[in-house]
């Protein structure tokens, strides 16, 4: 889990064009620091890994996991299952 944690920091660094010693600023960290978590395969403390979150416009839940959750797309799929139950209510009534 933790190299997969860096890997998807790595990526995320090279996209958005920062560098590390960046990544490091924004969680208020040395570059030695952060490369010494990448080194060991450390995630760093929550505060400090909340920090790159941030700086990379993510979650930290997807730094983490490698998942997002998208509030719209649960929203979407809760009203359709709300569409299916009500349909399905109203054809019980017939049976």
């Amino acid at each position: 889990m933790t190299e997969a944690f860096w890997k998807r920091v790595k990526t995320l660094v090279k996209e958005k064009n920062l560098t590390q010693g960046a990544a490091a600023s924004a969680c208020g960290r040395s570059l030695s620091t952060v490369k010494g978590w990448m080194s060991k395969n450390i995630i760093p403390p929550l505060d400090n890994a909340f920090d790159l979150a941030q700086l990379l416009e993510v979650s930290l839940e997807y730094l983490i996991t490698g998942r997002t959750h998208d509030k719209m797309e649960t929203a979407k799929t809760n009203h359709e299952v709300i569409v299916m139950l009500k349909k399905a209510s109203e054809k019980l009534r017939y049976i």
